[in-house]
């Protein structure tokens, strides 16, 4: 309990900055939430998040990777660097960007009923209380709970609230990527209209978008509470891959509790390797040969329909 008056100066100026990372908005001294499918590319766009944010606030960012390699990691920010134009701008990063890759235990443990925390989640701790970080990334959420079931609503909410409490009392920007309910995406109407839309050029209104979002809430692996308590929350899409080395995706803010709309924002990822590469775009024309030779179906049989009618 504190009162009022006293914590005034305390909180006062904590959890303000909206920070734009690219284009991409995070908030300080709160949870942020990317989800998406695997191999859709949550963490490449979560290191270059890791990038915009160190060169537009020149803090040190600590990056934990629970099921990724050091050489894997360090392969993608490669992918990275190698779209930078300043050397001076990747040696800041390279400086800058803490990375591991190891857990030796979750940070939360059930014993008989009761979660408890772990040394590991001390550590972390004692990260965040570091004045050279400005935000951690820890990559996926379920590696760092895995002693807690996702479906169990009120163990996920006591840990997530524990995340909550000490990120806004150290002011710092904490993001976690998360997984999906692959059934519900495949099964979501609205986003067979959006593929549809986005096949043929087409641009979603606000209406759309906001119907998207709250459906793409649903698809999000886990209790309610892995989406209610973060501040921003982010779902990542696949779209049809580009035929010039990149692979499109979209950007979906779904939840923001800091006046930000619901909207999307386009993203184009490098192809990992030459090989992928040319199998997407062999892929992508095969798909854009398959479409005209349906509609020069169609066609023909709309004119020997019309034919038949008018005998």
């Amino acid at each position: 309990i504190e009162n009022v008056g006293e914590a005034w100066d305390k909180y006062i100026n904590k959890g303000n900055d909206i920070v734009n990372a690219g284009g991409i908005a995070l908030q300080q001294g709160a949870v942020n939430l990317i989800a998406a499918d695997n191999g859709i590319g949550k963490t490449f766009i979560t290191l270059q998040l890791c990038v915009n944010y160190i060169l537009k606030k020149m803090k040190k960012v600590f990056f934990w990777a629970g099921e990724d390699d050091k050489a894997t990691i360090i392969k993608r920010l490669n992918l990275i660097f190698s779209r930078m134009d300043s050397e001076e701008d990747i040696q800041i990063v390279k400086e800058k960007l803490d990375i591991a890759t190891y857990i030796s235990e979750p940070f939360f443990k059930v014993d008989y009923g009761n979660v408890e925390e772990t040394k590991e989640f001390q550590i972390f701790k004692q990260l965040l209380k570091d004045d050279q970080y400005g935000m951690i990334v820890l990559d996926p959420l379920p590696t760092f709970l895995m002693m807690i079931p996702e479906i169990d609503n009120t163990k996920v909410r006591w840990g997530m609230t524990k995340f909550n409490n000490i990120i806004s009392e150290t002011d710092k920007i904490l993001v976690f990527t998360h997984h999906i309910n692959k059934d519900s995406l495949r099964n979501d109407g609205a986003l067979k209209e959006l593929n549809e839309k986005l096949k043929n050029g087409e641009n979603m209104d606000t209406h759309e978008v906001i119907d998207i979002a709250n459906g793409l809430k649903t698809a999000i692996r886990g209790g309610m509470a892995i989406t209610d308590l973060p501040r921003l929350v982010y779902f990542v899409l696949a779209t049809q891959p580009d035929i010039d080395g990149y692979a499109q995706r979209l950007l979906f803010r779904i939840k923001s509790n800091v006046g930000l709309p619901q909207e999307y924002i386009p993203i184009r990822l490098p192809f990992k390797n030459p090989q992928q590469q040319q199998a997407l775009q062999e892929q992508a024309k095969t798909a854009m040969t398959t479409k005209s030779l349906q509609a020069e179906l169609l066609k023909k049989q709309k004119k020997q329909k019309e034919a038949y009618d008018e005998k």
